[in-house]
């Protein structure tokens, strides 16, 4: 989860995939898994999410509302 301000929350987005790329594909080989995903949960300091959170949110299949997570950012 990352808290950058709310004009960034887009390249904040994008860096936290790149950053875990090389753990996604560690995690893959060890665990001889298929397909493995960086789900990335960015708010921004004022509580803008980004359009795609709530994609996100659906991958993990878990049911929280967004309202939450901005209040606690």
């Amino acid at each position: 989860m990352a808290v950058p301000g709310d004009c960034r929350i887009g390249i904040k987005e994008t860096e936290k995939v790149e950053k875990y790329e090389a753990l996604k594909r560690e995690i893959r080989k060890i665990w001889a898994m298929k397909k493995v995903e960086v789900i990335p949960i960015v708010v921004g300091a004022l509580g803008a999410v980004s359009n795609k959170l709530y994609k996100w949110i659906e991958k993990l299949g878990i049911h929280i509302r967004i309202e939450l997570l901005q209040k606690t950012a």
